[in-house]
């Protein structure tokens, strides 16, 4: 099967193939189509909740940047949806509505760690992670925070 982008990462393909790379990307989860997450938060991609299905989107455009992961439903699939994230970006923090209706914000190692179950073989991770891509995370995690660690604000464009 062959992967596609999802919806609005083309413009982030075309930038990023020119040498541009955004701060931050913002990827919204809903069941609305037109989600607007504002101005102020572009470059985003939508992934629609009725239609994702893992293993359909190609997120590699992603590769490096941190992202923010918008939860505007949950269901069974987001586990999934984040770990393909994950596979990629690095760090990302998911927002979600939490079982109280508050806001909540969690960085995305941390939130998988906690979706693990125990069963009679040991600790089992959601579908889509293990323990080589928690790692392969955490590294990635690490150089892009030494990356803007460690240059001057001037020269991050």
């Amino acid at each position: 099967m062959r992967l596609i982008l999802p919806p609005y990462a083309k413009a982030l393909q075309r930038e990023r193939d020119q040498g541009r790379h955004p701060w931050e990307v913002f990827v919204a989860y809903s069941r609305t189509w037109r989600v607007r997450l504002g101005e102020s938060l572009e470059p985003y991609l939508f992934v629609p909740a009725d239609d994702y299905q893992p293993g359909t989107y190609e997120f590699s455009v992603l590769a490096g940047l941190p992202v923010h992961l918008v939860l505007f439903e949950q269901d069974d699939r987001v586990a999934a949806l984040a770990a393909e994230i994950g596979r990629y970006a690095a760090p990302v923090l998911l927002y979600y509505r939490a079982g109280d209706g508050r806001l909540s914000q969690r960085e995305l190692a941390e939130w998988l760690f906690c979706q693990r179950w125990v069963d009679a073989q040991g600790w089992r991770w959601p579908v889509g992670w293990n323990d080589a891509l928690d790692l392969a995370y955490a590294e990635r995690c690490e150089q892009v925070f030494a990356f803007y660690t460690q240059r001057p604000a001037s020269a991050v464009a």
